[in-house]
């Protein structure tokens, strides 16, 4: 019995031998006095070119059974060899490369189908941002993230997910604006003094009396003036979306009353570690002290202080008025608040998306104006309330008193006069346009 396969097949079918001894149907025998092997052999030669014409379709790789293999080798040593080295291999070559090939293709398809259901779900998870601050949960601080998270993903569609961190759960402000710079968080509120030594310009923030009112500060940061601090930020890897409203700092003292400007002289006052704020108070007369702000309730509880600065609502809301009864409308600084952004997050958001960002951004703004108001007013009520003795004082001597202070710093802030006659042309229309 003689195995014959064809390429379509997968088993070998067994069919009848043929008379004569030839590797397939039609294959002439060579002459029995003549050697098969003599390359003048006309019969060999014959043999030889119909092995070439059949030997190819007939000797498929899977039809090299042991039996076939023998009797063509017992038949034909010489064709054996040369089907052997020619058709079969070339053929068995031929078949494992579309093996490997029809499995590369599989796995390829299963790979590309899965990197698109991947992508398909990862288009639809929404892209989660952090937002820190330092403040307490009912600061104006909280709501007002609040309403900039709902409005992001109102107008996003819901395609950008808000998460709020309060109380410096994610660091103080100084080290948020250095996560802001590298990448490692998308948001924060912060005030402007931790700013203001990566951005030497917004040090002129820190100058006392550089603004006449909570209002007239507002008017002159939602305008062209406040814009072109906004722009600086770019350059130092932070997009600044907009200013929230300024907080205004009063002095409150624990025991030692102060009417005039004569009762500041060598009085222990804990400010921020900022020059502007050192050497206001300095020109004051006082001793300024620069304490971490989580320090400060144990140094006036222990008498390492006199008294701070801070503005009415943090004043209930950290409990000052455990320690302190007096609290003073001095309106020395006004302190800008910034919501940024990590320049890296912004880029990575489509046009309508910083579009929607930018839009949430003065939503937000026109809420803190409105809301710090309230919770200002809403304090200084309290105050009262609880028995803190709030005292309204005649500040011109004070204005006088620092502005040698002024010019001092202006003088060391990058085109600090420039600004400061700015700022102060901008807080004078604000003035005029009431």
């Amino acid at each position: 019995m003689v195995a014959v396969f064809t390429r379509s097949a997968r088993r070998p079918r067994i069919a009848p031998a043929q008379p004569s001894v030839s590797i397939a149907k039609g294959l002439p025998s060579c002459a029995p006095d003549k050697s098969p092997d003599s390359p003048g052999n006309a019969c060999y030669q014959r043999r030889r070119k119909k092995v070439q014409e059949i030997g190819r379709p007939v000797l498929t790789p899977v039809a090299c059974t042991r039996e076939y293999l023998k009797r063509l080798q017992t038949d034909r040593p010489d064709a054996a060899r040369k089907l052997h080295s020619s058709t079969e291999g070339d053929e068995m070559k031929s078949l494992f490369s579309a093996r490997r090939a029809g499995r590369a293709v599989m796995v390829g398809a299963l790979l590309a189908a899965g990197v698109v259901v991947a992508s398909v779900a990862r288009a639809d998870e929404p892209i989660v941002m952090k937002l820190g601050h330092t403040l307490a949960p009912d600061n104006h601080y909280q709501l007002t993230a609040q309403v900039f998270a709902k409005e992001v993903a109102q107008r996003t569609h819901g395609k950008v997910k808000i998460e709020i961190f309060p109380q410096s759960q994610l660091g103080g402000e100084v080290q948020m604006a250095q996560a802001l710079r590298t990448g490692t968080q998308e948001l924060m509120i912060s005030a402007q003094a931790p700013i203001g030594n990566t951005i030497k310009q917004w040090q002129i923030f820190d100058t006392p009396y550089l603004f006449s009112s909570i209002d007239d500060a507002n008017r002159v940061l939602q305008g062209p003036v406040g814009r072109k601090f906004l722009d600086m930020m770019p350059a130092v890897n932070m997009i600044g979306l907009t200013w929230l409203s300024v907080g205004e700092r009063n002095l409150f003292t624990t025991k030692k009353p102060v009417g005039l400007l004569g009762d500041m002289k060598d009085m222990k006052v804990r400010v921020m570690q900022s020059r502007g704020y050192i050497a206001g108070y300095k020109a004051l007369g006082a001793n300024p002290t620069p304490l971490p702000y989580n320090q400060l309730f144990l140094a006036l509880s222990q008498g390492l202080v006199d008294g701070g600065d801070t503005s009415p609502e943090q004043f209930i809301q950290d409990k000052f008025s455990d320690v302190a009864k007096h609290y003073y409308l001095t309106h020395v600084n006004y302190l800008p608040v910034v919501l940024a952004m990590s320049k890296s997050a912004w880029t990575r958001l489509s046009p309508d998306e910083q579009k929607a960002f930018q839009a949430a951004a003065a939503v937000a703004a026109d809420y803190d104006v409105k809301e710090y108001k309230h919770e200002y007013n809403d304090a200084l009520a309290t105050m009262k309330k609880n028995g803190t003795q709030v005292s309204a004082i005649n500040t011109a001597p004070w204005v006088a008193a620092t502005e040698r202070a002024r010019q001092s710093l202006l003088s060391d802030i990058p085109d600090g006069q420039a600004l400061y006659q700015e700022i102060e042309a901008a807080d004078k229309s604000a003035v005029a346009s009431k």
